[in-house]
């Protein structure tokens, strides 16, 4: 899920609940959970599939955030 909110998909439904310039309204129980449509394959592959990617890009992320503070670390 968190997946599918990160991307444009997600962060395009979000928009349309920004109000002002800075507020982002989620609402205290998350009502705002309510009101976003989510895509769901029909498939059970697709979806492992579309899950197995997304896990290897938080972990390919965390190696880059490791590898970023390495060389912080070296300098």
């Amino acid at each position: 899920m968190d997946g599918f909110l990160l991307s444009i998909y997600g962060q395009i439904q979000f928009q349309r609940f920004v109000y002002g310039g800075v507020v982002d309204k989620i609402g205290e129980a998350g009502e705002l959970f309510n009101d976003i449509l989510v895509l769901k394959p029909t498939d059970k592959s697709i979806e492992n599939k579309i899950g197995s990617l997304v896990i290897e890009a938080y972990n390919k992320k965390d190696r880059a955030n490791q590898i970023e503070e390495e060389v912080f670390k070296t300098t």
